[in-house]
């Protein structure tokens, strides 16, 4: 990293603005002000540190401060917020290994579903379905994924609880799961094979 004096420069760097005039800009700094921090006659008061994080939220305070750390915090959204809240508070506080691992398969066949769901949408679109064929397409897909995710559970469950005892079950059981990822995918693609 370059020399802590010109952590004004380093930090215009990583927020990927093009000029120095841009930072002030949007920070209410003026020019000369941090032309001095950046080459460190100047350290800087405390609300010329706020200024700058009220005007990019995503900077890491405690950089701004120390030096230390990373230079950019993640910023969430409220809905990222509101997730994280509810995770911590329901799932990761109970320290309970059975819920935390649903709660994350969960999470991924939701999204996996969603986007098998879009897919078919568009396809029944795309060859001119009527409503009836939807709604029995859509059955099918949503049949389908639950029993692939039933499948699921019981795999990642088997080191744990061993469900799923000997290997001979665990690869009958992932070749079902293979067998209705296949269906899925047919379905989708409904017309294809016509």
């Amino acid at each position: 990293m370059a020399n802590e004096n010109n952590w004004v420069t380093i930090l215009i760097k990583k927020l990927g603005l093009s000029t120095t005039a841009d930072f002030c800009r949007k920070t209410d700094l003026g020019r000369g002000l941090v032309d001095k921090l950046s080459a460190g006659d100047n350290n800087p008061r405390f609300d010329t540190l706020v200024k700058i994080k009220k005007a990019f939220p995503e900077v890491n305070m405690n950089w701004l401060i120390t030096r230390r750390g990373e230079i950019l915090d993640e910023v969430l959204d409220d809905e990222e917020a509101v997730m994280l809240d509810y995770y911590r508070k329901n799932i990761k506080a109970k320290k309970d290994e059975f819920l935390l691992m649903d709660f994350w398969s969960v999470m991924e066949w939701s999204a996996q579903e969603y986007q098998e769901l879009k897919e078919l949408d568009l396809s029944i679109k795309a060859h001119s379905i009527k409503l009836e064929g939807y709604r029995e397409f859509s059955s099918l897909v949503i049949l389908q994924q639950r029993q692939r995710r039933a499948i699921s559970e019981l795999l990642r469950n088997t080191n744990i609880a061993g469900f799923v005892d000997t290997e001979d079950k665990q690869k009958k059981l992932k070749k079902k799961l293979s067998r209705i990822t296949g269906e899925i995918q047919k379905t989708i693609n409904i017309l294809d094979g016509e």
